[in-house]
């Protein structure tokens, strides 16, 4: 009886740091990203208080013939945000909603949400989405953050190509997934090799409505694999 109420005790206390952890995480990671979203705002407003400020402080010259006295307006000092955020491939705060590319993203304890895709809720994962410079993932993250990429196409610009950057989560994670030869990690837009489709009806099911899904949000990029998916979904005699 003592060693379950022990046992019980240590599993209640680790799922209570790991619930710590993560609201820790969220909140730090949320804040930085909406402070970001919310300089458009707030700087105009610190530069129109600082000017308030400097016209109270500068005495008026009483003369015969009054002057109106034009202060000079005070430049906008931007602060950049904390570097552990990634601005480029990283979420951004559209009217109040987290988006990554054209599809809202949510993170709850057990489901990372994007668009109408899930994907489970681990640290690694994460740290893909959020950070410029991810640490502790594992090769399941990878993967999961790869078919991420391909949903939500955030680091493509809008003509279909690469958006390149110098950072190191471009160099060491994004163009490594895309250019390395191996079952389901390939780049599906390159014109040099057609997609290499797996095998597995139900996969092809999946990645399927996960193009779907990207093209109904304005990505046209995948017309040529959706195309191929369908052929060998109709060989397979799985539509007609």
């Amino acid at each position: 009886m003592e060693e379950r109420v022990v046992k019980k005790l240590v599993e209640t206390k680790a799922a209570v740091r790991k619930k710590l952890r993560t609201l820790r995480d969220e909140k730090f990671l949320t804040s930085e990203v909406a402070k970001e979203g919310l300089k458009p705002i707030t700087d105009p407003l610190q530069a129109i208080l600082a000017m308030q400020e400097k016209i109270s402080e500068e005495p008026v010259v009483q003369e015969e013939e009054p002057k109106a006295i034009i202060p000079r307006p005070t430049p906008i000092v931007r602060t950049p945000a904390h570097k552990a955020v990634d601005k480029i491939y990283g979420p951004k705060v559209h009217n109040n909603q987290l988006y990554l590319g054209k599809f809202p993203i949510k993170f709850t304890d057990n489901n990372i949400i994007v668009g109408d895709e899930r994907f489970p809720t681990t640290r690694g994962l994460k740290n893909l989405i959020w950070r410029a410079t991810p640490r502790q993932y594992d090769d399941e993250d990878l993967q999961r953050y790869k078919e991420i990429l391909d949903l939500t196409e955030v680091h493509r610009r809008v003509t279909g190509t690469l958006k390149g950057h110098q950072g190191n989560k471009y160099k060491r994670i994004i163009k490594p997934l895309l250019t390395r030869v191996g079952r389901g990690i390939i780049d599906c837009a390159s014109p040099e090799k057609p997609p290499r489709l797996p095998s597995n009806p139900n996969k092809l099911c999946k990645r399927l409505r996960l193009l779907i899904a990207s093209r109904t949000a304005g990505n046209t990029g995948h017309t040529n694999e959706i195309n191929s998916i369908i052929r060998a979904l109709r060989q397979a005699d799985i539509i007609v």
